[in-house]
């Protein structure tokens, strides 16, 4: 599973998370991620993606997603 921030033409810009089924959980794998300063007053787009194949099917999920913005100067 990757989740990267991507512009409105889908175009990936930073990424933020990859997994793979190498290494097999049942527990939700809890993680955080600053936005870099070059996404500073520009449209961006979470974009989640997986890929799977016919010998280890594999399930991702999200539970929550936040997103606290601030404004500074």
């Amino acid at each position: 599973a990757v989740v990267a921030f991507t512009d409105t033409t889908g175009t990936s810009l930073e990424p933020v998370l990859a997994l793979d089924n190498t290494e097999a959980t049942t527990a939700w794998t809890p993680f955080t991620h600053t936005v870099t300063s070059s996404m500073a007053g520009h449209m961006i787009r979470v974009h989640f993606a997986t890929t799977n194949n016919s010998t280890k099917g594999t399930s991702f999920y999200v539970d929550t997603l936040s997103h606290p913005a601030s404004v500074g100067q």
